[in-house]
């Protein structure tokens, strides 16, 4: 970020360099300040008439907003970098999931659906697409496109423990779920939320002792529960 800053004094009208040190905002979660260097991008872009430049930075700018929970801009500056690159897959992902987040299923769906079309092997496609099918009440599609997410990426401790959610929630397969957990605890360690699920279905399916072990190891790794 230093560089950056130099580089903006140098030369204060350089897109280019507040698109990087955006970039580098955003990277480390400062979304307002990422947000503020792409709206000095996007001035100065506007000038010289990079379409290219404008739609990544668009699309920054929107996975900052998305950051700060503003999902409807976040929607809009999607909208902005499709508008510029009818193409760009990744723009459709993202924008679907700020869709989901706002609610919006249908959308997020029809989003995620093109972001297929146009590049199937963007990461966590069906994913998301199962998490927007099972908030708007379709389960049984959303456990396929679980399954689908994991063939695709088995190293996915999120597809995992989505799964083991389904699993828990809709089949009552306890033990199942259970697996799924600790799949996922295999692959993410760190991730609470398996931990305290995993005991869910322990309590859910009498294993009374695994329960409170895995609600220790939840505490353990979020101390502020404990209160």
């Amino acid at each position: 970020i230093s560089d950056f800053n130099k580089a903006i004094v140098l030369n204060p009208n350089s897109a280019e360099a507040y698109t990087n040190r955006g970039n580098s905002l955003n990277a480390i979660g400062k979304y307002f300040e990422a947000i503020n260097d792409f709206n000095n991008a996007i001035e100065l872009s506007s000038f010289s008439i990079n379409k290219q430049h404008l739609e990544k930075t668009y699309f920054n700018r929107a996975y900052a907003k998305h950051g700060v929970k503003d999902f409807e801009g976040a929607i809009k500056d999607y909208k902005k970098s499709i508008d510029i690159n009818p193409n760009y897959a990744k723009a459709f992902k993202f924008r679907g999931i700020s869709k989901l987040e706002k609610g919006d299923y249908k959308g997020a769906q029809e989003d995620l659906n093109m972001a297929m079309k146009l590049n199937p092997n963007l990461k966590n496609l069906y994913l998301y697409r199962a998490i927007s099918k099972e908030r708007s009440g379709n389960s049984r599609d959303a456990l396929k496109d679980i399954n689908k997410s994991i063939k695709l990426n088995p190293n996915s401790y999120e597809a995992y423990l989505n799964r083991g959610v389904y699993k828990h929630k809709y089949l009552e397969d306890y033990k199942a779920a259970i697996e799924d957990y600790t799949k996922a605890i295999a692959l993410n360690p760190s991730i609470e939320s398996a931990y305290f699920n995993r005991a869910i279905s322990k309590f859910s399916s009498k294993n009374y002792k695994g329960a409170i072990e895995d609600l220790d190891k939840t505490i353990q790794r979020n101390p502020l529960l404990s209160g």
